[in-house]
């Protein structure tokens, strides 16, 4: 978040040709949709204490949030609720510069209406695409006509992709958006060795050696917090890019894999009645099952639209904790 955050305030503050400590974030929001509380107590993982360490971390990092309940309004709903608090913001506070970190085409009439009120707006977003679980190919790209009406547009991608030849201090910057992974750059104290080294070198042999021993542990952690992590990769922006903020949230099993098959006799109708965090429920149209689906089973990047009450067809197998929906398809409705 602090990275983030770095790299704004000195991209907006080289834009508008003053010094950095004279560019300042006097406001920050998050909007995002949330699960309700019914539906996190279905969920078998430890859901509501990641949300709660991911409030946390904004409320220490004074940003404000605004959740919208999964499978009310959807995505819509939170595009229309940012515009209108960015809007406002900028009449009753006066902001010289508002930044969006979004690609979204949605919100071009913002940015008319901003540009009219004379004020600047950068626009951070990306061009990415990626395989999911079922070996489909998905991707997001940056709205052409927002980055036309943007006055600072920024593409992480081509940033990213021409990390080498940026400059030292900008390449510092692009560094901290990314955290290193523990397992791959933390692997742990060397032990001490208690055994007496022979006295080689009288000049760093130090005397004061038994008595730094007992403050190994405490120095250990903050050895690591000044040092810059790798290089950032196109592979790191797009896992950055796809998951946001809350990257390293891992989202329930997929359903087992299963081979390709062709269309087959024992199709069944039915209609979505939860949709969830990368996954929902069904209620069979042909008894009494409720069975579970991934959002890689449904074809045609159609979980995007999905919604309680949406008509399916799938294929029934039985899972190991139940029955699970396979081959899932979105059904024209009249």
């Amino acid at each position: 978040m602090g990275g983030i955050r770095n790299y704004v305030t000195h991209q907006v503050a080289r834009e508008e040709g003053v010094a950095p400590r004279h560019c300042r974030i006097v406001e920050a929001h998050l909007f995002a949709g949330r699960m309700s509380a019914y539906d996190a107590r279905e969920r078998v993982d430890d859901a509501l204490y990641r949300e709660r360490c991911w409030d946390e971390i904004l409320q220490k990092e004074d940003v404000t949030a605004h959740y919208m309940p999964f499978g009310l309004r959807g995505e819509k709903g939170i595009d229309v609720s940012l515009a209108l608090e960015c809007y406002e913001a900028v009449v009753l506070k006066g902001l010289d510069v508002v930044v969006l970190v979004t690609g979204d085409g949605d919100f071009v009439p913002l940015v008319r209406k901003l540009n009219a009120r004379g004020v600047r707006v950068m626009v951070i977003g990306w061009t990415y695409s990626y395989l999911d679980n079922a070996n489909r190919e998905r991707g997001a790209t940056m709205s052409r006509a927002l980055i036309a009406e943007a006055t600072y547009p920024i593409r992480m991608d081509e940033l990213i992709d021409g990390y080498g030849e940026l400059p030292d201090e900008e390449r510092a910057l692009v560094d901290r958006l990314f955290l290193r992974r523990r397992d791959q750059d933390e692997s742990g104290p060397a032990p001490v060795d208690t055994r007496a080294a022979p006295d080689t070198t009288p000049e760093t042999a130090p005397v004061t050696a038994p008595e730094r021993a007992p403050m190994a542990p405490q120095a250990t952690p903050r050895q690591s917090m000044p040092e810059r992590g790798p290089a950032a990769s196109r592979e790191s922006l797009e896992r950055f890019a796809k998951q946001g903020f809350s990257a390293g949230r891992d989202l329930p099993t997929p359903a087992p894999k299963h081979a390709p098959q062709e269309d087959r006799a024992d199709r069944v109708t039915g209609r979505v009645t939860r949709v969830l965090d990368g996954y929902g429920f069904i209620k069979s149209d042909w008894g009494d099952a409720n069975p579970f689906f991934h959002h890689s089973e449904v074809a045609d990047s159609g979980f995007d639209h999905m919604q309680p009450g949406t008509p399916v067809s799938y294929i029934e197998v039985q899972g190991e904790r139940g029955m699970v929906a396979q081959q899932i398809r979105i059904l024209e409705t009249a």
